[in-house]
């Protein structure tokens, strides 16, 4: 590697903050630090440990093997994506590059390393194009689970600010639909950053793909509410129907969405909601604490331990980038 690739920001996981003192992160990592300590103000630890002495655990198998079924998902659609540029692309290599950016990502706010490592561990193509991609990934799986999140919200639940949640899901979820159904739109909001050629895969991607690409995100999400809720149950299991936990866990988790940049190490935001929305369906905030943990643990921690191994015997990618190739 030359020395002018290694101060490209795309060509190292620890660039994506840039090289001078992340303030901006810093403070993120502190407003996460908060969040924590006041949920951890609102428990009680001693209620923490009967909730788990008292719980049914029998729903915890189906959330764990939802697990597997979430990775091998994420693969799966980042394949459907990605074959848009590199039609010779492998679903192993897909999910490969998925699980090991994984591991990386985790620990930068809003996942912002994905866009730097995932790159790295496909087997050709631009980097700079594959962190476009990423980015694009990130717009598709917005509206679907934001548009149903706030409809359960407005539908089942009375927390503090939810027509405010509801308010943003929309508004973002709009953003985020306009230019995926609309590419020429989000070339024009590409081409101050320069990224305007990058996005010629887009092209490749017709209305259907691009619209099935959305509702298996938005499915991808539905199951992740279905495994959080499981949890809930397994934490509370004289809580409320299957059904309405698992909308309350999908509006956590798209609170999340909408606050991604407050977290360290994915922690903060998820907690926080969890103690709140279950709470207006008279959860015990120990126990929704409980599952959320729980949830952290199957769907992020154990991905993450996977794509540590993947991240370390893969080897990613120094020579000079090359264009892959297209579809026909």
């Amino acid at each position: 590697m030359t020395a002018p690739e290694r101060r490209h920001w795309w060509s190292s996981p620890g660039n994506a903050l840039g090289g001078r003192i992340p303030w901006a992160a810093l403070v993120r990592f502190a407003l996460a630090g908060v969040v924590l300590v006041l949920v951890a103000r609102s428990v009680d630890l001693a209620e923490m440990r009967a909730a788990l002495a008292s719980a049914d655990f029998r729903p915890v198998v189906p959330a764990l093997l939802l697990s597997v079924v979430q990775v091998l998902a994420g693969g799966l659609l980042w394949l459907w994506l990605a074959r848009a540029q590199d039609s010779q692309l492998r679903f192993f290599d897909a999910l490969k590059a998925y699980v090991g950016s994984h591991a990386i990502a985790i620990w930068t706010p809003g996942r912002a390393a994905d866009y730097a490592a995932r790159p790295q561990l496909m087997p050709r193509g631009s980097r700079r194009t594959w962190a476009v991609a990423v980015a694009v990934e990130a717009l598709i799986r917005h509206p679907v689970p934001l548009g149903v999140a706030a409809a359960a919200a407005l539908a089942w639940f009375a927390f503090t600010g939810v027509r405010w949640f509801a308010a943003a899901a929309v508004a973002v979820g709009v953003i985020s639909l306009l230019p995926i159904l609309r590419p020429p739109l989000l070339a024009r909001f590409a081409r101050p950053l320069g990224f305007e050629g990058r996005l010629e895969f887009m092209d490749r991607l017709a209305v259907r793909d691009r619209v099935g690409l959305m509702l298996g995100h938005g499915a991808r999400y539905a199951l992740l509410g279905l495994q959080f809720g499981l949890l809930v149950k397994a934490m509370a299991p004289d809580s409320g129907p299957l059904l309405i936990l698992s909308a309350g866990a999908l509006i956590t988790l798209c609170l999340k969405l909408l606050l991604p940049l407050l977290s360290f190490a994915e922690l903060g935001i998820r907690e926080g909601a969890a103690v709140l929305v279950f709470g207006t369906l008279g959860v015990a905030p120990e126990a929704a604490l409980n599952a959320s943990l729980m949830i952290y643990t199957v769907n992020v921690l154990l991905p993450a331990a996977v794509g540590s191994a993947v991240w370390l015997r893969q080897p990613r990618r120094v020579m000079p980038e090359q264009e892959s190739p297209r579809s026909s």
